[in-house]
C-alpha cells in the first residue's frame, strides 16, 4: 500500500510541476524571477531545517566573522536565489537564439579565453557550481554554439526527471544521469565536445575523494580530475553572476594544471584546484551559493570537530580493503 501511496504522491507532484510550468511560461521572465524570489523567502521562514542547515554551514565557512543577522540575511537570500533559479529553469521553453541575449551579458575577455581553449582541439572540460543562475549558464552555452554533455543528479521521481531533462536540453544540450556518467563524459571529450560537471556535489559512497573546502575535507566526486588526466583537455570554470530580474552576466576562468605522471596525485591536485576556485567565488558573494545543501554530510574524522551538526563519520576505505583489514 505504501508503494502505491508513494507513486500517487509522486504523480501529483509531477502534475503540479507540469501545471506550474505551463503557467510560468505564460509570464515575462522578470515576473517569474519575482515569483521565485518570493517563494524562496516564504520557504526560508517555513522551513526551520533549511535555516538550521544554512546557518550551520555559514558557521563552518566564516566562523565568528559574521553576525547572526548577517548569517540570516545570507541564508535567506541564498534560498531565494536557488528557488528563483529552479523556477526560471521551467521558463526555459521560451529561450531561443534571439531572445536569450535580453537576459544574458557575456564577459568578452573571458569568452575569448574560452574560445582559445577550444583551439587546443581536445574538447573542453566545463565546470560550474550551484552559484547564481547556473541553469541559465548551461542553457546559454548551447545558444552560443557550445553544446554541452551535462551530468545531472536524479531526483528519483521518473516524471520529474524527464521534465528536468527536457528543460535542460531545450536549447541543444545533452543531459546524462550523474550516476555512472564518466563513460558518456569521456566520449564527449573524444569527440572534441564539452563534458560538463557541477563540481560542488557530494560523491556517492565509495566513489569520491576527500578535498578541502572552507578548511574542512568534503567527499567530492573526482570526475573533473579524472577526465583531465585521461585526455589533457583544458578546464574552463563557468559562472553566471545575477544582475537582477532574471538577468545574468556570464564569465569563464581557466583552471590551469600540469601532469606529473602520478595519476592519483594529479587527479587530486586538479580537483583541489577546482574546489579552491569555487571557494574563492563563494567568498566574494556568499548569498549566491546554495547554503541549504548538506555539503559536509560526510566527515573524515570520528570526532565532529568543526563539522556541522548533520555530519556523520564516513570511512571511505574501499570495501575490499576494509574486508581485508577485518572492518
Amino acid at each position: 500500500m505504501t508503494r502505491y501511496l508513494k507513486a500517487l504522491r509522486n504523480g501529483l507532484a509531477v502534475f503540479g510541476v507540469v501545471l506550474g510550468t505551463a503557467l510560468v511560461c505564460a509570464l515575462p521572465r522578470s515576473a517569474v524571477w519575482r515569483i521565485g524570489r518570493l517563494s524562496g523567502w516564504l520557504g526560508y521562514y517555513l522551513s526551520p531545517t533549511a535555516q538550521r542547515v544554512a546557518k550551520a554551514n555559514l558557521i563552518v565557512a566564516f566562523g565568528s566573522t559574521l553576525t547572526e543577522s548577517q548569517r540570516n540575511k545570507i541564508a535567506r537570500e541564498s534560498l531565494q536565489n536557488v528557488v528563483s533559479t529552479l523556477v526560471m529553469l521551467f521558463w526555459a521553453a521560451r529561450l531561443n537564439p534571439r531572445s536569450f541575449r535580453k537576459y544574458v551579458e557575456i564577459d568578452p575577455e573571458s569568452w575569448r579565453r574560452f574560445q582559445d581553449a577550444q583551439e587546443h582541439g581536445k574538447g573542453v572540460i566545463c565546470v560550474s557550481l550551484h552559484y547564481g543562475d547556473w541553469e541559465l549558464l548551461g542553457l546559454s552555452m548551447a545558444l552560443l554554439g557550445v553544446r554541452l554533455t551535462v551530468a545531472a543528479q536524479q531526483t528519483g521521481i521518473a516524471g520529474l526527471d524527464r521534465l528536468l531533462r527536457f528543460c535542460r536540453s531545450r536549447t541543444g544540450n545533452r543531459v546524462v544521469a550523474e550516476r555512472r556518467s564518466l563513460p558518456s563524459l569521456a566520449q564527449a571529450l573524444r569527440r572534441k565536445g564539452y563534458p560538463t560537471i557541477v563540481n560542488d556535489l557530494n560523491a556517492r559512497r565509495h566513489s569520491g575523494e576527500w578535498v578541502r573546502f572552507f578548511g574542512l575535507p568534503v567527499y567530492n566526486h573526482p570526475t573533473v580530475g579524472t577526465l583531465a588526466v585521461m585526455t589533457g583537455a583544458p578546464i574552463m570554470y563557468g559562472l553566471a553572476h545575477p544582475l537582477g530580474k532574471g538577468r545574468v552576466r556570464l564569465e569563464w576562468a581557466e583552471i590551469s594544471y600540469s601532469l606529473t605522471g602520478d595519476r592519483n596525485q594529479d587527479v587530486h591536485r586538479i580537483n583541489q584546484a577546482c574546489m579552491d576556485f569555487a571557494e574563492q567565488v563563494i567568498r566574494r558573494r556568499p548569498e549566491w551559493w546554495h547554503w541549504c545543501y548538506r555539503r559536509w554530510k560526510r566527515r573524515s574524522t570520528e570526532e565532529p570537530g568543526r563539522y556541522p551538526y548533520y555530519s556523520k563519520f564516513f570511512d571511505s576505505t574501499p570495501r575490499s580493503e576494509a574486508v581485508a583489514r577485518g572492518r
